[in-house]
């Protein structure tokens, strides 16, 4: 996700205003220099975003808009995630009026295959959160770094097919070695 003219870092000044910096540059924070910048999932500081702010998102209708930080994303967009996540969980799956037994049997033996990939992806993503978590990372960071890893959010991956979802294990697993 690097940018060929900037670095992939975002110096916040801890009062809301958003400098991008290149590789070498020296940042001022409160009178203090730092000659390495942070990686742009981390901040220095808390503050509250004002809405001029250059570092508010374009819009929040999709993952991608807010580093997948899930407190960034829209209410409407966290209800869509979630669904995805519950049709998932759910001790039965839909079945459609009228099918037949054997159709019905199939949907509930692709139901079952889908949560046990699920709880698979689930166990590789809490030991991936676990490693990024020693190694100082918040919750907000770990959302962001997962994101730019792996390519999809940690809410999107909780509704992934079984395919997608044994592939994402996979490449984590991988991550941690």
């Amino acid at each position: 996700m690097e940018n060929e003219e900037w670095g992939p870092w975002i110096a916040h000044d801890g009062v809301g205003r958003v400098k991008h910096i290149k590789v070498g540059d020296v940042v001022q924070f409160q009178g203090v220099a730092w000659d390495k910048p942070f990686e742009n999932v981390r901040t220095m500081t808390q503050f509250h975003v004002d809405a001029d702010c250059t570092s508010n998102p374009a819009g929040r209708s999709s993952p991608d808009q807010v580093d997948g930080v899930l407190s960034e994303m829209s209410l409407e967009l966290l209800a869509t995630l979630r669904a995805g996540a519950a049709k998932i969980q759910s001790a039965e799956p839909a079945i459609p009026y009228g099918a037949s037994e054997i159709v019905a049997a199939g949907i509930r033996a692709r139901h079952r295959r889908n949560q046990a990939a699920q709880a698979s992806l689930s166990d590789a993503m809490q030991r991936w959160g676990g490693m990024r978590l020693a190694a100082g990372d918040d919750d907000t960071a770990m959302q962001a770094r997962f994101l730019y890893r792996f390519g999809t959010d940690v809410m999107s991956a909780q509704g992934l097919s079984e395919r997608a979802a044994l592939e994402l294990r996979d490449e984590i697993n991988v991550a941690l070695g």
